[in-house]
């Protein structure tokens, strides 16, 4: 009586190595499924949304910039009230905080208002998004006078993080 599979110490036949490699083949490429399906949810639940106010801006980091800036001055011209863009910020998700002039964190947005005369009090907000490859910060700065509510010079910008 002869045995149809071949002992170990045999060598396979033809049919048995082209059978071995598609098992082999079909593991590798549910491997790599795998591992695709887990980037794509990993990319899904890294992913927060911008502002309402950050969203849908042109592509590229100067376009983006630059028509968020617009859009600050549109929607909160000099003359707004403080309260005002500080609640509206503060309702999209911004965080809102008084600067103190000459300290290196607020260096940056505080250098375009130290022209404007008498006492001031400067703040900023700030928003993040990201997703999988790129995290982007949407700030706002503004001043106003000491013992005023109307603010001066509304500013945004928004930089980016990329791999």
């Amino acid at each position: 009586m002869t045995s149809a599979t071949p002992s170990p110490a045999e060598p396979d036949g033809p049919d048995q190595r082209r059978r071995r490699r598609r098992r082999v083949a079909a593991r590798a490429g549910a491997g790599l499924l795998a591992a695709l399906a887990a980037m794509l949810l990993l990319g899904v639940l890294l992913t927060e949304a911008p502002p309402p106010l950050g969203r849908d801006l042109p592509d590229g980091p100067a376009a983006a910039s630059a028509a968020f800036a617009e859009r600050i001055r549109e929607r909160f011209p000099a003359g707004t009230g403080h309260a005002a863009i500080a609640g509206a910020l503060a309702g999209q998700g911004f965080a809102v905080v008084e600067l103190e002039p000459g300290t290196a964190a607020s260096a940056a947005l505080v250098e375009g208002l130290r022209a404007l005369p008498g006492e001031r009090r400067w703040y900023a907000a700030r928003a993040e998004a990201f997703d999988i490859l790129c995290k982007r910060l949407y700030q706002v700065s503004w001043s106003r006078s000491a013992g005023g509510e109307a603010i001066d010079r509304p500013h945004g910008e928004v930089v980016a993080y990329c791999l």
